[in-house]
């Protein structure tokens, strides 16, 4: 028992618990830059890069701390370097969407919330890189996906946000599911959630609402843009409700679901004839599928959380 102990104090040593973070950090960061390089040699890597990379970035966030996340975020902006277009428009960003999601499965587990981070900060990233990108390389993203619905950049300007949304949730839900499948060998399922562990739900919806009526009134594509994570979020959260016999979100979520589309075609009411074929219907129906896809998942997955032992550090192991 006291050489057990002895053990255990020696592992628990802050200088060696920062040499295997580092360890962590540079192996994984090996792998990256490998995965990188072979953008160059192989056709169609940069498929792998978005998920592989998420994946990896994800994996440090929940076995590392954060100095270890430090050190990989660092020695990515270095890895960038070797190709400034594809380091910093592909790259780096899957990096910083696989340490959000992994600092949120790390939190609340393999659930909804985890993919709402996901999904989040991948809109996020991705579009703010469209500036940048049309800065250094003259790059007129928005142009670009006008020019593939049909639409001139005047026209379609308005409805980019929900557009990148709909290529954002693709991503996200090929992302997540396989991802998940991986990290799932780290977890445990959870047989009952707390009605607070639900609040997050709320405060997402919350946000979504406040942004809808703020565009209404002042930047209507911001409305939706609302509507587009609305109908998502409603939906996952409805489904995650029936799986723990939550009857008050069940009813809350639903609520918010049928309001959602409601909001959707009042909205459509504003738009002439060629929007609405062009755009807006077709979005809205791939967006109340991924509710009703995220409904029927979440309504049979249960969420998964990373064993606390998967928490500590590797050198906490004796």
């Amino acid at each position: 028992m006291e050489e057990k102990g002895k053990t255990n104090h020696i592992s628990r040593d802050p200088k060696k618990r920062l040499t295997t973070s580092m360890a962590l950090a540079a192996l994984c960061l090996a792998l990256a830059a490998v995965f990188l390089s072979l953008g160059y040699l192989l056709p169609f890597m940069g498929l792998f890069i978005i998920i592989f990379i998420p994946f990896l970035a994800s994996l440090e966030a929940i076995k590392g701390d954060i100095k270890s996340q430090l050190i990989f975020l660092a020695g990515s902006i270095c890895i960038a370097f070797i190709d400034m277009q594809e380091g910093f428009f592909d790259f780096l960003p899957n990096v910083l969407i696989g340490l959000a999601f992994g600092n949120a499965v790390k939190k609340q587990g393999i659930s909804f919330f985890s993919f709402m981070i996901l999904l989040l900060s991948s809109f996020l990233i991705n579009t703010l890189m469209i500036y940048p990108l049309n800065f250094f390389y003259q790059v007129d993203m928005i142009q670009a996906y006008g020019a593939l619905m049909g639409l001139a950049k005047e026209r379609f300007e308005p409805f980019f946000l929900v557009f990148e949304l709909v290529l954002t949730s693709a991503q996200a839900l090929i992302c997540f599911a396989i991802i998940s499948e991986e990290l799932k060998k780290l977890a445990k399922p959870v047989t009952a959630i707390k009605a607070d562990e639900f609040l997050s739900g709320l405060i997402f919806l919350g946000a979504e609402l406040i942004c809808f009526t703020i565009g209404f009134f002042i930047y209507k594509p911001l409305c939706y843009l609302s509507i587009g994570f609305l109908l998502i979020q409603a939906g996952g959260e409805t489904g995650s409700s029936f799986r723990y016999d939550k009857k008050l979100f069940i009813v809350i979520y639903s609520v918010l679901f049928i309001l959602s589309l409601g909001l959707f075609f009042f909205l459509l009411s504003f738009q002439d004839k060629e929007i609405k074929r062009l755009c807006l219907l077709p979005f809205g129906l791939i967006f109340v599928t991924l509710g009703l896809f995220m409904l029927k998942y979440n309504s049979i997955h249960p969420v998964e959380k990373i064993a606390k032992e998967e928490l500590k550090d590797l050198n906490d192991r004796s």
